[in-house]
């Protein structure tokens, strides 16, 4: 989650939990041995079904503590992160994280509270989260799958560092498919629903939407430089700053993009 919300992967923290997450599987494979996670277990029949009864150990509740701080953490950043995006499918996605992990932490304390004496209320989180999650990837499309599966980033290479040999799918008139090399795109532009490819001769859609082409060539040197541009920085020919302390940059079909407040640090970096 911390890498979903963040774009950073943190071994010092992960590490650790995952060590702590392995010693809690130990201690329930070997609970008839030891009482770190249970003191005592068992069944009844008594109730509606037959049920586990059980007191918790020491490491059962260290488990619970890490747990409620996995719940109150990843919310946290998830609700930081959807505040502060403005991409509409992020932002779709992002809202189903949350009301899945709610679910999830909502159930999870009832059982932690023990509402429901002897009956695990997680299994009911863990079935609504599976709906929720069909209903995003069926429904509502929230990860995109029907059209990354439409149009993809491929390779023709035995070699991969090669720009030329790296081209994304696109598509010209009467739907005519084409693959372009990363190498001769100048830029790319979103119009509503709708992504375009310049290139120095045409003009081509491609079935992704702008955060993924980014997401697909952050190595091939085309970066974003405002909401609906991203730009080969190798084929800008010029930057033109204006009296708004805005930038331009032309590029090498004689087109000028703007480039917002927000990506002109990014672009001096790259250029620079």
């Amino acid at each position: 989650m911390l890498i979903a919300c963040t774009g950073k992967s943190y071994s010092k923290i992960t590490t650790p939990l995952s060590l702590i997450h392995v010693v809690s599987y130990l201690c329930v494979l070997t609970m008839r041995h030891n009482p770190l996670f249970y003191k005592t277990f068992g069944f009844t029949e008594d109730g509606i079904f037959p049920h586990v009864i059980y007191t918790p150990g020491v490491w059962h509740y260290l488990h619970d503590f890490v747990c409620f701080c996995y719940a109150a953490i990843g919310l946290t950043l998830l609700i930081y992160s959807l505040k502060k995006e403005s991409n509409p499918w992020k932002k779709k996605r992002f809202i189903f994280l949350i009301i899945e992990v709610f679910f999830l932490s909502f159930f999870w304390a009832c059982e932690v509270l023990k509402l429901v004496p002897g009956y695990d209320l997680n299994v009911i989180g863990y079935t609504l989260v599976a709906v929720l999650f069909y209903i995003a990837f069926f429904v509502f499309h929230a990860l995109d799958a029907t059209q990354l599966n439409d149009a993809v980033v491929v390779s023709d290479a035995a070699e991969p560092k090669d720009e030329a040999k790296v081209k994304i799918e696109a598509f010209g008139d009467a739907d005519r498919r084409i693959k372009i090399p990363f190498n001769e795109i100048l830029y790319f532009e979103a119009d509503a629903e709708q992504v375009f490819v310049y290139t120095a001769v045409e003009i081509y859609k491609v079935k992704l939407r702008l955060y993924q082409v980014e997401e697909m060539s952050q190595k091939t040197g085309i970066i974003r430089v405002s909401k609906s541009h991203l730009v080969n920085v190798k084929k800008i020919q010029s930057v033109r700053p204006t009296m708004n302390s805005r930038l331009y940059v032309k590029m090498a079909n004689g087109e000028e993009v703007l480039v917002s407040r927000k990506y002109a640090h990014t672009l001096k970096q790259a250029i620079s």
